[in-house]
């Protein structure tokens, strides 16, 4: 793991240790808001509209995508760098946890199982991993996503000494 993710890693621990009683007033980073939202559940709803109860990893603790999966009957297990991130996302969640996975872990290093999920989401999650380590990072996204599975990712960061690659270039 490069300098970089681990600083970023570090900065995202300072930022989750100030105390909100409401999201849009946590000082760890803003809130995903409306539009954005609508977007993810119109994808999501999508891609998951014949699973009965479809597998999720949520990359990072965003509540509101955690929220999302869980009111519509996902099984969520999520994934961030940090414990104190995911008790304090968790904090500010309107659902009823007590069935997800939170896990600490790596993103580069994914102690999960091969193809067992259904969809993947994050919210600007590509920005907190260096971007030389980006292949690393989709190539453990491709892993645990089942062959029909499905990526819905915000943001990604490109090295403008590279060439660009399409999603689907950069998974395979």
């Amino acid at each position: 793991m490069s300098d970089y993710t681990k600083n970023t890693i570090k900065e995202w621990e300072d930022l989750s240790k100030p105390r909100a009683t409401a999201r849009h007033n946590y000082h760890g980073g803003p809130a995903t808001g409306p539009g954005i939202l609508a977007k993810y559940h119109q994808y999501y709803d999508k891609a998951t509209q014949d699973i009965k109860r479809p597998r999720v990893l949520v990359l990072g603790a965003t509540p509101e995508l955690r929220d999302y999966a869980l009111k519509n009957g996902a099984q969520v297990t999520v994934l961030d760098q940090s414990t104190e991130a995911i008790e304090k996302m968790t904090s500010l969640m309107d659902s009823d946890t007590a069935n997800e996975i939170t896990i600490a872990g790596n993103w580069l290093d994914m102690s999960l199982d091969d193809a067992q999920f259904d969809f993947v989401w994050g919210d600007a999650i590509s920005n907190n991993v260096y971007y030389k380590e980006h292949k690393k990072l989709f190539s453990e996204i491709k892993r645990v996503l089942k062959n029909n599975g499905y990526l819905l990712l915000r943001d990604v960061m490109f090295d403008p000494d590279e060439k660009r690659l399409t999603t689907k270039e950069a998974i395979n």
